[in-house]
């Protein structure tokens, strides 16, 4: 045996076949969970680190079939009794991105917890090599499972904290970006019309705090109206008409209709800017995008160095990868020789 032990030197120390040896380090297979433990206590014991250049070319090896290596995607619900989360953009960014690199997508509504433990092991035991979680609630609890025999990504908002590696929009800095550029462009009576999620979600304490930054700097006045979800939009108008604005920045283009509702002429009587930009011939809004497409692409990335590496289960150090907004300039907003910095 050389200097750096190999799967072969593993699989003669523990007289198994090198298949073996590989498929219990992954937890893959029909090798017993006593025996995969046994198989990494010898490993840890003999220094053994795998070759990723070697799992690389076994995971190119395993999409040369026609159907590709299986990952899954779990679709959860809004909340009990609700439909679920909206992830189509998400989605068709990974699928783009891992058909491009060998895998194919199953896809699993997951309605209950409960139905958890049993998907994972069905799909352990058809072979499944990943596992992306988009947009995942406050009452999932990912520790409460065992994920060890998968990689998982992260794809999209959270309730919570997530406990795998994560790809999700920028939400703090998106939102200074678009009020420097409001800013610049000479507006200073600023008001947020903003929903807020039931109950409260990190995105929603970004966006309030980023208002709070901005106001009374250099003369400049931030206020922040907070409508629940699906709810009436006239309190908030009478509000921005009340304190004078110059400018709003509305949740959705629903803040911007319900506006030009009240008779308010934009950009003439107020500046216009949403955080969801809508994709409309009618008019050009000014505002920013997230990018939901580009999320799921770079998940899909993720997934696939974490599969080539044998990545599995809860990562000791989490990492958020975080994709910034698109800004579109739009004609809701007055024109400023200020050039924006994107």
């Amino acid at each position: 045996m050389g200097d750096t032990p190999t799967l072969k030197d593993l699989a003669e120390k523990l007289g198994l076949s090198v298949a073996a040896v590989s498929l219990g380090l992954r937890h893959m297979g029909n090798v017993s969970e006593a025996t995969c433990k046994r198989i990494e206590a010898a490993a840890r014991e003999m220094g053994y680190v795998p070759n990723p250049h070697a799992a690389a070319l076994g995971t190119r090896t395993r999409r040369a079939g026609a159907k590709g290596v299986p990952l899954a995607v779990f679709r959860r619900p809004i909340g009990a009794g609700t439909g679920l989360y909206p992830i189509h953009d998400f989605v068709s960014g990974i699928a783009e991105r891992a058909a491009a690199l060998g895998y194919r997508l199953e896809f699993f509504d997951v309605k209950k917890n409960q139905e958890i433990p049993q998907l994972l092991r069905s799909l352990f035991n058809r072979g499944f090599q990943g596992i992306f979680l988009p947009q995942i609630g406050a009452d999932f609890c990912e520790r409460d499972y065992d994920w060890s025999a998968f990689s998982v990504v992260g794809c999209g908002r959270y309730d919570k904290k997530c406990v795998f590696h994560t790809v999700r929009q920028e939400i703090f800095e998106g939102m200074r970006t678009l009020l420097d550029e409001m800013v610049r462009r000479g507006y200073r009576r600023i008001c947020l019309g903003l929903l807020q999620h039931d109950p409260p979600i990190v995105d929603d304490y970004a966006r309030v705090a980023v208002a709070q930054s901005f106001d009374s700097v250099d003369s400049i006045r931030t206020r922040v109206f907070l409508t629940p979800l699906n709810g009436d939009l006239s309190g908030f108008v009478k509000w921005a008409i009340a304190e004078k604005a110059d400018a709003v920045i509305g949740f959705s283009d629903g803040h911007y209709y319900a506006l030009l509702e009240a008779g308010i002429k934009i950009p003439q009587d107020m500046g216009f800017a949403s955080l969801h930009h809508p994709e409309t011939e009618e008019i050009k809004i000014s505002g920013i995008s997230p990018r939901d497409k580009l999320c799921g692409i770079v998940a899909a990335n993720r997934m696939d160095m974490m599969v080539r590496h044998h990545e599995r289960g809860i990562p000791e150090v989490v990492e958020q990868i975080v994709i910034p907004p698109d800004w579109h300039p739009g004609e809701t907003l007055h024109l400023s020789s200020a050039v924006f910095l994107g």
